[in-house]
Formats: C-alpha cells, structure tokens, sequence
C-alpha cells in the first residue's frame, strides 16, 4: 500500500484561536499545517521553506480587504490552492471579487467545520491534470453560497 502524501498547508490569520483551530482540524487529517498572524510572517514563511505549500488559506479580514495580496500570492506561488475565509461583513460584491482571486470561499458567519474540511480536503486532493486546479472550480450550491444570492 502506498504511503499516504502529506499536504502542507499555511493558514494567515490574525486571529491566534482561529489559527490554531484550523490548523488542528487539518493536522487531524494528517496535514503539514503551518500558521502567519500576518501577511508580512507568511511571505517570510513562503520565502524561506523549501517544500511548497498546497494550501493557503487566508482570512480575508487580516488582509485589510485588499486582494493584491491574493493576486501576488497566485503570482509567486501559483502551485498553491487559496480559500478565503470571508468576514461576516463582507457583502455580495466583495464576495464575488474574492472568489476571483481565490479558489474558494468559506463565510465565517456560517461556519461549519464539515463546508471547511470538505473545501479544503477537495482542494489538497492529488489532480491528475497538472494546473488545473489553479483556476476557481465551479462552485456548487450550499448553505455557504446561497447566502450570496
């Protein structure tokens, strides 16, 4: 049987209780899972790791809601998927520019620990297809995007 690959994962939020919840949900599942209160702590940890990441997971809310952190992020680590975790003040517009910028959402108002191990197993999960999961996928109707419309 094959030995099982560990997905590593970077979780950016200033919120440490957050960060470490999440990162105990995906060390769980046997994730890699490293946490930045910051943008300027992940860069740093970006830069100086020598496995990439599979995931980043970024609230959106320790961004300042400027998503040219995002787009660098696609930029200089492109091999890694990106979920926003959206604020309970973020409206349909910002809604939809972040799901421009990353590759899926989860809305912390309505969090559920089953939508963000599910979005997260999906995006960790081996691809076939080189790049393709560097697009958003088509996201399909839940509790988290019914909100939305």
């Amino acid at each position: 049987m094959a030995e099982p690959v560990i997905q590593r994962v970077l979780v950016i939020d200033e919120d440490a209780n957050l960060r470490n919840f999440y990162a105990h949900l995906l060390t769980a599942q046997g994730h890699e899972v490293v946490t930045a209160a910051d943008t300027t702590e992940a860069d740093y940890i970006l830069d100086s790791e020598s496995e990439p990441f599979n995931l980043v997971i970024v609230d959106i809310p320790t961004l300042g809601h400027t998503y040219d952190y995002l787009g660098e992020l696609r930029r200089k680590h492109g091999q890694a998927a990106l979920l926003g975790i959206a604020g309970n003040e973020t409206d349909r517009e910002m809604l939809k520019d972040l799901r421009r910028h990353c590759h899926d959402t989860v809305i912390r108002t309505q969090f559920e620990i089953a939508v963000f191990t599910e979005k997260a197993n999906f995006l960790l999960a081996p691809d076939e297809s080189p790049g393709s999961r560097l697009r958003p996928p088509k996201i399909r109707r839940d509790a988290q995007t019914e909100v939305m419309d």
